[in-house]
């Protein structure tokens, strides 16, 4: 792909995403066009430090992409002199009421292929686990799969660089990513997928120990670092 295809396709994601950056920035501005005029430009600008536009189709992509739009949206607020916290609290409370309609949404929808899906889904993110070991770029992921075979888990995943904190980084909004991690423990909780983690390179750990147990009792890093992912709002 060329930097013009990045560039239409950053502008494509854009488009199909405002309405989402519409209800993020609402609480936060009387002229939410403007401030949505002003995050385009900026996710545009960042074309540079986005990971797997070349390769749309990778496990972490669809997350990578998101991620750059809600960073771009804060920047553009950043502007108006919106708190960082604020505007991740936002985030979290928004990112859970739009998985919810989703949810919804496909309540009761039978997939005759959907055992298939999940197999074929499992062999692509061991796929490109084992490529990240050695052909990831600056700003992609770096992770590997953790069998459940004998532990208290059923699953996990050990991230040891991050595309999402390379992104922050560069705009020095590093203080948002915990924030995003939270979202993990959203998708978690409303998929009884029994998210568990000590900690995420994003809050200072040296890796994000994902382990997943259907079911099971979930640990939210919001729990464990309260201090940087301020869910409650301040009085």
């Amino acid at each position: 792909m060329t930097q013009e295809d990045y560039l239409q396709y950053i502008r494509n994601y854009f488009n199909q995403a405002r309405g989402f950056g519409a209800d993020l920035v609402e609480k936060f501005t009387d002229d939410p066009d403007t401030v949505l005029l002003k995050a385009e430009t900026i996710y545009e600008s960042m074309i540079p430090d986005i990971g797997y536009l070349d390769d749309q189709d990778h496990p972490f992509a669809s997350a990578v992409f998101l991620c750059g739009f809600q960073i771009a949206v804060y920047l553009a607020l950043r502007e108006q002199q919106v708190d960082i916290h604020d505007f991740g609290r936002e985030l979290v409370i928004k990112t859970t009421t739009l998985i919810e309609a989703r949810q919804s949404k496909t309540e009761g929808s039978q997939n005759e292929s959907g055992e298939d899906d999940r197999r074929h889904a499992a062999r692509r993110f061991k796929d490109a686990a084992e490529k990240s070991q050695t052909q990831a770029k600056p700003r992609e992921f770096v992770f590997e799969v953790v069998s459940g075979k004998g532990e208290d888990f059923d699953w996990g995943q050990n991230v040891t660089s991050c595309a999402i904190c390379y992104m922050a980084s560069k705009r020095d909004v590093s203080e948002l990513v915990p924030y995003m991690c939270a979202t993990d423990d959203v998708v978690s909780d409303l998929g009884n997928q029994g998210l568990r983690r000590n900690g995420s390179i994003a809050v200072g750990a040296n890796q994000c120990d994902f382990r997943y147990e259907a079911g099971g009792k979930p640990q939210p890093l919001s729990r464990l670092y309260p201090q940087l992912i301020r869910l409650i709002e301040e009085p």
